[in-house]
């Protein structure tokens, strides 16, 4: 593989997920170049201890993010996989006399299999959401102020230890190595990429600023779960700093690891009528017979499985999400998992066993957005 190619696919992702670092060592080095006389303050024993005292807070709250989200990746991608192992133990039954009858048979089966894990996964999701909305929604006064005098400061520490550790790690590597090859006169093109990025930086904090201000939930959603800027404060904030970064990370890499290029997480997806007709056309082109289910927001998440789920989420923000799932069926195997919601857009997440497969499904919805006519296979 190109390295080359995939930096410059991702180029985006990379610029985002370092930007943090960057901003930091700017943000730094121009408080340096200020005429602030800090260091009464930053040489006192109550600053050192505060700065000791955030760092093991902002340690501990990385280690406990990281920890959750990956607890919360295993939940809900195990649920594919053991829809997929019950579906399959369960089907062969019903191929062996294959009518209307057995077909229906197998769908019910098949719902009460969808129903058990990948619903039981989203209200367990939904359950978490639900909380965290309740703390942040109402604009609550503590969390929010343990929010941006707490966690918040206690990240940017961190953000400086790791630079500080990267720093560190650029002297004794690439500093040695240009001294000991006579190379010391590199050096110079050092101090004309530092005023580079300052600039390189401003811009990026320009594109953050505005994604943080465009950032916001549709207006029936936002009112139907009482978000309130408050949210979006927090959520603005955590883009300067890295160790939220790696939280983040912490999911993608648990999905490579453990699917490599058979889960397919958010992508865009076009209305369940197009994408049923996508999903015909690609599985009998990849795998010929075949028997494909669609199971609506009601079947997916019955009444009676709500039932716990804490008011704040109410019956017009499920209805606005509306979780639907498509489910594949090949030769008494299941190998196809499509779950879609609504969030800011219409998102899906496919689960195959095939990554041609996937990648054949999401083409044909590339082509399927961005046609003006309707697909038509």
């Amino acid at each position: 593989m190109n390295i080359w190619k995939t930096i410059g696919k991702y180029s985006e992702e990379i610029v985002w997920f370092f930007y943090p670092l960057l901003f930091t060592y700017v943000l730094l080095s121009f408080l340096e170049l200020m005429p602030l006389n800090l260091g009464p303050i930053t040489n006192s024993q109550i600053f050192q201890y505060l700065v000791i005292g955030l760092f093991f807070i902002g340690l501990v709250s990385l280690i406990a993010g990281a920890v959750f989200v990956l607890a919360m990746s295993r939940r809900r991608t195990d649920s594919y996989l053991l829809t997929k192992q019950f579906v399959t133990q369960n089907v062969e039954v019903f191929f062996s006399q294959r009518n209307p009858q057995t077909l229906e048979r197998l769908r019910k089966t098949c719902q009460t299999l969808v129903i058990r894990f990948l619903g039981l996964a989203k209200v367990m999701e939904l359950q978490i959401i639900s909380t965290f909305i309740g703390v942040y929604g109402g604009f609550k006064k503590i969390p929010l102020l343990v929010e941006i005098f707490i966690r918040i400061p206690a990240y940017f520490v961190l953000n400086a230890f790791i630079l500080y550790l990267c720093q560190r790690q650029f002297q004794s590597i690439i500093l040695g190595f240009l001294k000991s090859q006579n190379l010391e006169y590199v050096l110079t093109v050092f101090s004309s990429l530092i005023a580079m990025l300052f600039v390189f930086v401003a811009l990026v904090f320009y594109a953050v600023v505005r994604v943080g201000l465009e950032t916001k939930l549709p207006p029936r959603l936002e009112q139907s779960i009482g978000i309130q800027r408050s949210f979006y404060i927090v959520i603005f904030l955590y883009n300067f700093l890295f160790p939220f970064k790696l939280i983040l990370l912490c999911e993608d890499i648990y999905l490579l690891v453990k699917f490599d290029k058979q889960l397919s997480f958010g992508k865009p997806c076009p209305d369940n009528f197009t994408l049923q007709r996508i999903l015909d056309k690609s599985i009998n082109d990849f795998f010929g017979d075949y028997v494909l289910f669609f199971y609506k927001f009601e079947e997916v998440l019955p009444s009676n499985l709500l039932a716990g789920i804490q008011p704040y989420l109410n019956t017009a923000y499920l209805q606005l999400i509306e979780p639907v799932v498509f489910l594949g069926i090949h030769e008494k195997e299941c190998v196809l998992i499509v779950v879609i919601e609504k969030r800011d857009i219409r998102r899906c997440t496919i689960w195959s066993r095939s990554p041609e497969f996937i990648q054949n499904i999401e083409t044909k919805i590339h082509n399927a957005l961005i046609s003006i006519k309707p697909y038509l296979g």
